[in-house]
């Protein structure tokens, strides 16, 4: 049984929808950097001490080694993170919650850098736009109700029908 335009078009939405999220969280990568090289507001993963995990547990109940966060402050003796304390349940809409937490410099044993990793990324969009630019077309051409059937009721002939719109250019 065919499939409705309605149908064509829902399949479209959601695989246009998946490739938007995923498009949305990029390709990255960390980068290994020294604490003084870090700019303030950067994103980071910081590996922390065994008395740092210790002293975050009982002083905030966050149970984590490593922590992902972005660096507010520091100073000499300390740094300041914000971290997410709590994920937001799966509902659209709900917040993560996050909270700042200081640490002594000593207690960062090593800090990565999150940063865009670009060649993965363009490859990575390159293929969700084909995906979504055939995904899209053959959304159109197989949920048009006003196509005429085939003459003789015979296949019909597709490559006709792709060449049609596209221009050809000669150098």
């Amino acid at each position: 049984m065919p499939r409705t335009i309605d149908q064509w078009e829902s399949i479209t939405l959601r695989w246009l929808v998946l490739i938007c999220v995923a498009m949305s969280l990029g390709c990255y990568k960390y980068t290994p950097a020294t604490l003084d090289a870090v700019p303030t507001g950067a994103k980071v993963r910081a590996l922390l001490s065994a008395e740092a995990e210790r002293e975050l547990r009982n002083r905030v109940g966050l149970d984590a080694g490593v922590v992902d966060g972005e660096l507010l402050e520091k100073n000499e003796d300390s740094v300041l993170l914000s971290v997410r304390a709590a994920r937001g349940s799966q509902t659209v809409g709900t917040q993560s919650l996050y909270q700042r937490i200081d640490v002594a410099r000593r207690n960062v044993l090593r800090v990565d850098v999150r940063t865009l990793d670009a060649p993965r990324t363009v490859v990575l969009a390159g293929g969700f736009t084909t995906a979504a630019v055939v995904a899209l077309v053959l959304a159109i051409d197989k949920g048009n109700p006003a196509r005429p059937e085939p003459p003789n009721g015979g296949p019909e002939d597709s490559r006709r029908r792709i060449l049609v719109g596209v221009p050809i250019v000669r150098w």
